[in-house]
C-alpha cells in the first residue's frame, strides 16, 4: 500500500531517486533498467546509494592496490636488469 506523500516528500524523492541514477550509472555504465521495481521509499534509496558507493570504493581500494604493486614489481625489474635502449652508447660510437 502506498502512502500519500507531502510535497516536500516528493521533492526529496525525487531528488534522491536523481542521485540514485545517477551513482548507479558511474557504477555500472547506464541508467538503471529495472523501472518495474524501482525504491519507492527514501530509505530504500539510501539503502541503495550506500551499497553501490560501497562497492565503489571497494573497487577504488583494489584499483589503488594493484598500481602500488605494478610499481614495485617495475622498480625490482628495473633493479635487477639494466634496460639497454637501442643507441644509447651513441656518443661513443660517435
Amino acid at each position: 500500500m502506498h502512502t500519500v506523500l507531502t510535497a516536500e516528500q516528493m521533492i526529496e524523492l525525487q531528488d534522491i531517486a536523481g542521485l540514485y541514477s545517477d551513482i548507479y550509472k558511474d557504477y555500472y555504465g547506464f541508467r538503471p533498467r529495472d523501472w518495474n521495481r524501482p525504491p519507492h521509499e527514501i530509505h530504500e534509496y539510501y539503502t541503495e546509494i550506500r551499497r553501490i558507493s560501497e562497492m565503489i570504493i571497494l573497487e577504488k581500494a583494489e584499483r589503488i592496490k594493484r598500481r602500488k604493486r605494478l610499481k614495485k614489481l617495475k622498480r625490482e625489474l628495473y633493479k635487477s636488469k639494466p634496460i639497454n635502449y637501442p643507441f644509447t652508447d651513441l656518443d661513443k660510437m660517435l
